[in-house]
């Protein structure tokens, strides 16, 4: 009995049976009587046929060797052997351990010799026939234990009765003995058995009704014409009832069609139909036509036919009725027990155990190893830096004669395949591996190696992964693994002081609060006091690292910034005030976004009429204090919040104007409420103005996103503050005793933007009556998919389309673009703050402007300049937020740096006489990234401030710290002698067939009948309404499996193949198990719920897609109990478009088709699952490519600390093909939109030099300097003389936009449309005379 009471259990135990059907063994555990550990398992085809793992070939294998030696020499290069062995004075290379090396294998060299005649007539795959690890001992170590397990398989056909014994599953013996007796009636099957020499079907098998068992005496064969037959399980026949199922089904899908009576007779047929009367399906059809029963619906003819009575005008609907499930009939012994009994051949595994000790000392002793085994050791030894290495191999020498199969082409005997081999190497002195190695250059390197030092690394793989004992400082054991484990660590947001975590109460800190401002201004204060604290711990960790003497400094710094940000607060009332407000907004946007009674995408009917919650009610609703599920900050977030408070405020602060303040948090940490909040403290600052000259309206904050899904995910949370602050605006406005969002006599909407491509958005308000997809929307096409960007109220969470009294109501305004709730009860219900069209943006800008950073090369001309205040007397934008900052690098990371020289100039207040008065202030946020004060100082040109500042360990930064459950398991898994392809397929396959086994245990642990299909619904659903169940969390959790693609190539050629191979594998591994109809839900149009999260589908379905993603699985219940699953996502297919800002809580397995090119990508993309429960993530590597095998060879270490081996991000601004590329957009960017020039006939010298000058002056700090200026010179004087020219000189620069023929003239220079246009546009030009 399988204990799976918790969400980890359940999570291993889909692990351990993914393990069983890729490497074995257990494959047929569940069908074949074998031992409890399937040691000695049987199968019933080859195992190579089951295994695409695990395996070890014959060392003559030529399509091994000649891939694997050139393999050998990178593996044993990547582990620095090679260099170390030379200082010895000895070639450590593996093609000389014959000669140089200590070999035992119980034969001569001519014996290992013998088996380069083998050949295997199967694609050139990896087919490794060694496998070993590589560790270290310490000096004085002398002997070393080898434990080698591994299985064997023989062919045991002379066997079969002794040694297989199938178990009768869900059969019965009296169904066994009512289908005997029926096969025994059967003409067609007596003239079958009595040519194989039996009388009754029962004669073919020894049954043990005590254990349940039953077994074929022999492999049933003859010989006729000269050929082997066997007997098959075809030529049972199925039962009377499944015949006149099947031949009903038939009818009812086709009912004016005649159906021959062929395998049953008009008698039979109407006798069978009889019980069908009572199902609940058949009664809904019999309904439809009014008929009281199945025989009055047929009528037949004297040719043996049948067909409905109906009239041509009559129609059955199926489209709701699952015939098949309703009309299913069990027959376990046709379609279980005879399959596995009537097989050709059967394999059974022999475990072979080996114990055998090595003096490292001694390198003359020859092992005790027979000579008929299977395995030679290899092992060398050698000494450096006062530890001894010692590399040990485990190799197949088997070398059996070869065979021939019926082509006559040489095969190999299937016992010369070594199955789950394993490896263990015990030895007291096991101490930790290293590579030593210090770098001069990467100073962010060493100090990787210093913070992760307590984490110890124990060896390295060779072919295979390896595993040692956890937990303790001296491990005994090393082994290898083919399907190794590691738990990523797991960071909580939080301090380990509870006088900080107390703090972080939100209402504590609004201006609700009871407490004073002395008291509020104490309990902050807390911060730096216990941050100290910690800072002394941290001093007695640091020892004499250089490296960490700097972590001190910036801890000291930080510390430093806090405590004057908290006395800035302290003395500054407008601050305070301010504060108050932003944490107000906070405080209600975290009610909205979490509060049942605010829960998002409810129908409209489902909201009580004279609702005052959402509207009139709101204010006493907000400013009581919840009893339970209190907002809370994560301490890091309230930091952050404070730390910004000066610089927010002070126009002349160095961190506004010098640094780039970077949120470096785990995935999943909070990062977005973090700058959220800091938005909400800037839009109250800018609202909250003593300058009464100063206009506030317009742009405050820009927020930046480089994904379109990210975007559309982060739009929401956003909408949520902004709803939030605007309706704490129009509150405040009753109650003048409290701080206010707007000054005296001013009534300034705060709003939300959305700023992305045309094809998300319209750029005009006249799209809305144009486009078709708008069109059909606005006719009341309620099943077409919505459009908008927005699809339910961020305030109170109705959907913006319902049907009430027949009628489509919705709240999208054709006329201006306007948004409005449809619960007449919500306060937004005359309208949301929410703009999602260029053309609004434009008219009106909003106080929070969303984008998408490929979107600003947009900015060309008058009207984009000013959204950003060019050329009016609105304040410029105060804060630049970005996000996921390490998706800013490469190619298109070096087109944002450079025009992000225009941007910032853009958001620049300066005087009348040019002298800057306000810097934006500019923010970043990444979970991943490395080389971050370069790839800063490219984009920014500021020096950035990374926070949380980093600990002396990895594990603690006070702000967080690492927990001892680990809710994320990653396992690792590659093909040996199958393609990466097939173990894709199999992997995929089997998950499918993990999950119906657990369905089984699961109700088999809390004692249900599994026959009993009332029992099962029951335990497993919990009822919606009238047919609809939704399944329950414990199984939910583990429904969808995720696919993630490193590309769309491989995605493409999966998908094609869910249908095909997939669903087929699928159903043969789901024969070995006994297929209880009140489970067949499951795996039964599997590869229908399939879904795809890429770049190739519309916005508008991702976002239904994501809410479906975030759905329970639903099911539709038949009067017979039967479950058809209507929604669901079974297989999601994603690329890295969810690597970032996706947080969905039933995505708890994932599997990773070949390794992302960054670790960056890696981390986010796997951190998807798994974020509120155990998680699985399986790497399906291939072998064949060099760095995935690297990482299988090295998986436990590498997950261990997987953000240590983030890879340095770079990116190449100033350089001359970024130049050339970007010189045209930052020439209209300036003269159009920041000097506000209308066509290029309007420039004066004087903005042609400034032009100059900006560009030169945004890096001083670079060589080569004047190499620059000169090229900067003359590129910006080719492109004004370009545009100078007569036929472009008056042309309005606003008038460059997609698909003119102003733009398509510009073939000598580039104008990008976006910022990802890396490669240069093609112009066609049509010859009309031609």
């Amino acid at each position: 009995m399988h204990d799976l009471s918790t969400d980890e259990k359940r999570r291993n135990f889909i692990a351990d049976e993914i393990k069983k059907r890729l490497i074995g063994p257990g494959y047929t555990e569940d069908a074949f009587l074998c031992k409890e550990d399937a040691s000695d398992e049987i199968l019933d085809q080859k195992p190579t046929t089951y295994y695409t793992a695990g395996i070890l070939y014959p060392k003559g294998d030529e399509a091994e060797d000649s891939a694997l030696n050139d393999n050998e020499t990178s593996i044993t290069q990547n582990h620095g052997i090679i260099d170390d062995t030379q200082e010895d004075g000895c070639d450590d290379t593996l093609q000389g351990d014959s000669d140089d090396s200590n070999v035992s294998d119980g034969a001569d060299k001519k014996s290992q010799d013998s088996s380069t005649d083998i050949r295997i007539n199967e694609r050139p795959n990896f087919r490794p026939s060694k496998i070993g690890a590589v560790l270290c001992l310490k000096k004085e170590t002398a002997e070393i234990e080898l434990c080698i397990n591994y299985g064997i398989y023989h062919n045991i056909n002379k066997d079969v009765k002794q040694k297989v014994k199938v178990k009768f599953g869900r059969c019965t013996t009296e169904q066994l003995n009512t289908a005997f007796k029926e096969y025994d009636v059967n003409a067609s099957v007596q003239a079958e058995l009595k040519k194989f020499g039996y009388e009754t079907t029962r004669d073919l098998f020894e049954i043990d009704e005590q254990n349940k068992t039953i077994s074929p005496k022999k492999i049933f064969s003859i010989t006729e014409n000269g050929k082997d037959k066997y007997l098959k399980p075809s030529i049972f026949p199925v039962s009377l009832r499944k015949k006149a199922a099947k031949l009903l089904i038939s009818i009812l899908k086709a009912p004016h069609k005649s159906k021959e009576l062929k395998t049953i007779t008009k008698k039979e047929f109407l006798a069978q139909i009889q019980a069908f009367d009572q199902i609940d399906e058949i009664n809904n059809i019999l309904g439809q036509v009014n008929k009281t029963s199945l025989a009055n619906l047929f009528e037949f003819d004297a040719e043996d036919c049948v067909k409905t009575n109906l009239k041509r005008s009559q129609k059955i609907d199926l489209k709701d009725i699952d015939l098949d499930s309703a009309l299913k009939v069990d027959d376990p012994v046709k379609d279980y027990l005879l399959p596995l009994l009537l097989q050709y051949d059967f394999y059974q595994r022999e475990q072979i155990k080996r114990r055998i000790k090595i003096d490292l000392n001694d390198t003359t002793k020859k092992l005790d190893i027979p000579k008929d085994d299977h395995i030679t050791i290899r092992w060398k030894v050698w000494t450096k830096s006062d530890k001894k290495y010692v590399r040990i191999l485990v190799e197949n020498r088997y070398s059996p004669k070869p065979e021939r199969n019926e082509d006559g082409q040489k095969t190999t005997n299937r016992e010369a395949y070594m199955h789950q081999t394993e490896m263990k190497v015990s030895a007291e002195g096991i101490v930790r591996y290293t590579d030593p190695h210090h770098s001069v250059i990467d100073k962010e390197y060493n100090l990787n190696e210093e913070l992760y030092r307590d984490v110890p690394m124990y060896g390295k793989g060779i072919n295979c992964a390896i595993e040692w004992e956890m937990n303790t400082e001296s491990p005994t054991w090393v082994k290898t693994s083919y399907y190794p484990r590691q738990k990523a660590a797991e960071f909580a947001p939080k301090t380990k002081y509870d006088d900080v975590n107390e703090i972080c109460k939100v209402y504590d800190l609004t201006i609700w609060s009871k407490l004073e401002k002395d008291r509020i201004i104490n309990r902050v204060k807390k911060l730096p006091e216990y941050y100290q604290i910690w800072q002394q711990e941290q001093q007695k960790l640091v020892g004499k690292s250089c490296v960490l003497h700097d972590v001190l400094k910036t801890q000291k710094e930080f510390e430093q910034r806090i405590s004057e940000n908290i006395k800035y607060l302290e003395d500054n009332d407008r601050a305070f005030q301010c504060f108050l407000l932003a944490n107000t907004a906070m405080f209600i946007q975290m009610r909205i976004a979490r509060d049942p009674k605010f829960k998002k995408n409810r129908d409209y009917s489902l909201f009580y009429q004279n609702e005052t919650i959402y509207n009139d009610g709101a204010w006493n609703y907000f400013a009581t204090r919840p009893d339970k599920d209190e907002p809370e900050y994560r301490p890091f977030q309230l930091a952050f919040l404070v730390m910004n408070i000066k610089s927010t405020f002070e126009n002349e602060d160095k961190y506004r104007n010098d640094c780039v303040d970077l949120i470096w948090f785990p995935t999943g940490g909070g990062k977005t409420e973090a700058y959220l909040a800091l938005t909400a403290l800037t839009i109250a600052e800018r609202r909250t103005s003593p300058n009464i000259n100063e206009d506030t309206r317009g742009v405050s904050v820009i927020m930046r996103y480089t994904l379109r899904l990210l975007t559309a995910q982060q739009f929401e949370r956003a909408s949520f503050l902004i709803c939030a602050l605007e309706y704490l605006r129009t509150a405040l406005k009753t109650y003048r005793n409290l701080p206010q969002l707007d000054r005296d006599n001013e009534n300034i909407p705060i709003t939300i933007g959305m700023w992305i491509g045309r094809n998300q958005t319209p750029n005009k308000i006249n799209v809305l009556k144009t486009d078709i997809k708008y069109k059909e929307y606005y006719k009341n096409e309620v099943t077409s998919s919505n459009p908008f960007p927005v699809s339910y109220c961020p305030w109170c969470g109705c959907k913006l389309t319902t049907i009430q009294s027949n009628r489509f109501l919705h709240g999208y305004q054709m006329d201006n673009g306007g948004v409005h709730c449809i619960n007449n009860n919500c306060k937004f219900y005359n309208g949301l703050p929410i703009y999602y069209i260029d053309e609004q943006l434009y008219n009106n800008p909003p106080t929070l402007l969303f984008a998408t950073v490929d979107k600003f090369a947009q900015i060309k001309n008058q009207i984009t300049g000013q959204l950003f205040g060019a050329g009016t007397t609105r304040r410029k934008p105060d804060l630049i937020i970005q996000d996921e900052l390490h998706l800013i690098s490469g190619p298109l990371g070096s087109l944002v740096g450079m025009f992000e020289t225009m941007v910032e100039e853009l958001c620049t207040q300066r005087n009348s006489d040019g002298e800057i008065i306000r810097r934006p202030k500019i923010i970043a946020s990444t979970a991943t990234t490395r080389n971050t004060h370069s790839l800063i100082q490219q984009l920014y040109t500021r020096e950035v401030k990374s926070f949380p500042v980093s600990g002396v360990r990895y594990d603690d930064n006070f702000f967080s710290y690492t927990l001892a459950e680990k809710k994320r398991l990653y396992i690792g898994v590659a093909p040996t002698g199958h393609s990466a392809s097939e173990l894709e397929i199999n992997s995929i396959a089997a998950e499918i067939t993990a999950k119906q086994k657990l369905f089984w245990k699961y109700l088999e642990g809390k004692g249900v009948n599994l026959n009993d299909k009332e029992a099962v619904v029951n335990a497993i659903c919990s009822k919606k309404d009238n047919e609809e169940y939704e399944l329950v969390s414990d199984l939910d959790n583990y429904w969808s499996l995720v696919l993630y693609y490193i590309n769309l190539k491989s995605l493409g050629r999966t998908h094609s193949r869910i249908s095909q191979e997939i669903l087929s594998k699928a159903k043969a591994m789901c024969a070995y198990w006994p297929g209880y109809p009140s489970l067949d839900f499951i795996v039964k149009n599997f590869n229908l719920r399939t879904r795809e999260f890429t770049s190739r589908i519309e916005s508008s379905k991702i976002k239904e897609q994501l809410v479906e993603a975030e759905s329970k699985t639903q099911f539709k219940v038949s009067g017979d109990y039967n479950m058809r699953v209507t929604s669901s996502m079974d297989i999601v297919q994603a690329t890295n478009m969810i690597s970032v800002g996706i947080d969905i809580d039933r995505w708890n397995v994932m599997f990773m088709v070949g390794q992302p090119l960054a670790t960056g990508e890696y981390i986010q993309s796997s951190s998807r699952v798994g974020r509120h429960t155990h998680g699985l993530v399986i790497n399906i590597l291939n072998s064949l490519r060099m760095r995935e095998l690297s990482y299988y060879e090295n998986y436990v270490p590498f997950h261990q600390v997987f953000y240590k081996h983030v890879e340095p991000l770079s990116v190449t601004t100033f350089t001359k093909t970024t130049l050339e590329k970007m010189i045209l957009n930052l020439y209209f960017c300036y003269m159009g939109a920041i000097k506000m020039r209308n066509t290029p006939n309007d420039i004066q010298q004087a903005d042609i030099d400034a032009f100059k000058t900006l560009l030169k002056n945004r890096y001083n700090n670079i060589t080569n300097k004047s190499i620059l200026n000169a090229l900067i010179d003359k590129k910006v004087d080719d492109v004004h003389t370009y545009m100078s020219n007569d036929t472009r000189k008056n042309i309005a620069f606003g008038n460059y936009n997609y698909g003119t023929n102003e733009l398509s003239s510009l073939r000598d220079f580039s104008l990008m449309d976006s910022l990802r246009d890396v490669e240069s546009n093609t112009y066609i030009l049509l010859n009309p005379t031609i």
